[in-house]
């Protein structure tokens, strides 16, 4: 049967909770959700308030799916066609759209690819404009997969340039310290200890100059721990646990978690 505004209104809920689920049957769901909002729009045009936001909760389904960038791809690309035949500007891609796809990207360089496709569309276009949380994300690629790139100094001069863009696109940086602080960590280089250091005393200052937003957690001093259990020393592993006991003091605002135990043992027995 056809769609009234209660139903439709029902739809775009139940696809803006799926993608938490982060499973492949909850990512089909939404894509058969949307294919429903989309036929009956065919047959009997419905008042749906976003319907570029409908692609993107798709688009999200299969980003939280963990295997579903190829098919994230070909959904984004459809819309796309579909915009350019129909000249549809509801239907054009903008920045959420792009980043969801970011989102669904398995490593940096395809990532990468994402930023750029995203770049040209706004330059002939004038949309999809890169903004903070692109940026964001494109790090959190990198430093989700440092073990793997091919060389660690240009990726890590790669997300310096992308943690400039995300300061000069927004105040909301704390998500950038931390996905650049993470590869440093996992850079394996000389200076790792050094930058992670100094990242996690740029946020403490920040934090107690009145930017309460930015407060470090226990992931950024893990960060450093990480950085000093992979250059093993004797003065690395007292550090770490002098940075462990601070942790464990009350006036320090941070608990250390399982992992910090984990990483300072790591760096004590190397």
């Amino acid at each position: 049967g056809s769609l009234g505004e209660h139903e439709t209104a029902t739809i775009i809920e139940l696809m803006k909770a799926w993608p938490w689920q982060k499973s492949v049957q909850a990512a089909q769901t939404i894509e058969f959700l949307l294919k429903r909002l989309v036929d009956e729009d065919h047959v009997n045009p419905i008042q749906i308030v976003d319907r570029r936001k409908c692609y993107k909760l798709a688009l999200e389904g299969w980003a939280r799916s963990q295997h579903g960038f190829e098919r994230a791809r070909e959904i984004h690309n459809y819309m796309i066609a579909i915009w350019k035949k129909l000249n549809d500007t509801c239907l054009a891609p903008d920045t959420d759209t792009y980043n969801a796809l970011m989102l669904a990207a398995p490593t940096p360089s395809v990532a990468e690819d994402v930023l750029a496709e995203m770049q040209q569309i706004h330059e002939i276009y004038n949309i999809s404009q890169p903004n903070w949380l692109t940026y964001c994300r494109l790090l959190d690629k990198y430093s989700r997969n440092m073990e793997n790139v091919n060389n660690a100094t240009l990726a890590v001069a790669r997300c310096q340039e992308l943690f400039d863009c995300a300061q000069a696109s927004s105040n909301k940086t704390k998500y950038a310290y931390t996905a650049l602080q993470l590869v440093y960590a996992r850079s394996g280089l000389p200076t790792a200890i050094a930058q992670t250091q100094r990242i996690l005393n740029e946020l403490t200052s920040k934090y107690k100059n009145g930017e309460i937003l930015i407060k470090p957690t226990a992931i950024h001093y893990n960060a450093v721990l990480t950085a000093l259990s992979r250059s093993p020393s004797r003065v690395h592993a007292e550090t770490a646990m002098r940075i462990l006991r601070y942790m464990e003091e009350e006036s320090s605002q941070v608990e250390p978690d399982r992992y910090s135990y984990s990483v300072t043992i790591l760096a004590c027995t190397r």
